[in-house]
């Protein structure tokens, strides 16, 4: 577990990185296309330890390949709650990808009864994460139901950044008390901020109990590359 964490939280720094500009290049270019994939894998396996139950990867385009309206077939069977509707809303113009929706947790009871623990979330790896918030497209998701999954839900935001990544401080006051301040305001607007901070040991978890070679093969690999071209660039610029 202790190697996957290692694996899961270079991966989360060298993304920031790669986002900052502190890696640059054609390698870091292709790396970064690869970022919003990936991350949402670790932001989803992260989604189900925190609430210690199951999570899917909704975000487009999805690891299967399934177009939004099968994805959200899957996501009634696999909640076991919620119906879809027999039309497709008016509005919609057929192209909808995830309805800003990346990552969808939840937790059931014994009972097997409606009435689940259930997080929806943005997975951001871009640098205007701050803007973010998967509470501006909940409203539209339940046009796609004729019973939907769950009224009440949990918002969160899964960066790889650390959330004080954006924290000027102040002169007068103690960098922590304003970094808290902030993550205060910011759990009373997006939501919940699952950071650098907090993925790293739940994504780890998960990944570890669940046996995942692939994904964790693919953050391997990620990162080994992006240790290179981050050398390179060192190299260079001495």
């Amino acid at each position: 577990e202790t190697t996957c964490a290692q694996t899961v939280y270079k991966f989360c720094l060298l993304a920031s990185a790669i986002r900052d500009g502190i890696i640059h290049g054609a390698v870091a270019e292709k790396l970064s296309a690869r970022i919003p994939h990936l991350f949402q894998a670790v932001a989803a396996e992260a989604a189900a330890d925190v609430l210690g139950g199951e999570s899917i990867s909704f975000g487009g385009p999805r690891p299967e390949g399934a177009a939004f309206v099968p994805a959200l077939q899957n996501l009634t069977a696999r909640m076991g709650m919620g119906a879809l509707a027999a039309e497709t809303p008016l509005w919609s113009r057929g192209r909808e990808k995830d309805a800003g929706v990346d990552i969808i947790a939840w937790r059931g009871f014994a009972d097997g009864r409606p009435g689940k623990l259930v997080l929806f979330g943005q997975a951001a790896s871009g640098r205007n994460w701050p803007d973010k918030s998967v509470k501006i497209d909940m409203p539209r998701f339940p046009s796609w139901f004729s019973k939907q999954p769950a009224k009440h839900y949990i918002p969160a935001i899964f960066i790889p950044f650390p959330q004080h990544h954006a924290c000027a401080g102040r002169r007068d006051t103690a960098f922590d008390m304003v970094a808290a301040a902030e993550a205060w305001l910011r759990e009373q607007e997006p939501g919940l901020a699952i950071d650098r901070m907090r993925i790293v040991g739940a994504a780890a978890r998960r990944l570890v109990a669940r046996d995942d070679g692939n994904t964790l093969g693919e953050l391997y690999m990620w990162v080994e590359l992006a240790l290179k071209a981050a050398r390179t660039g060192a190299a260079e610029t001495d």
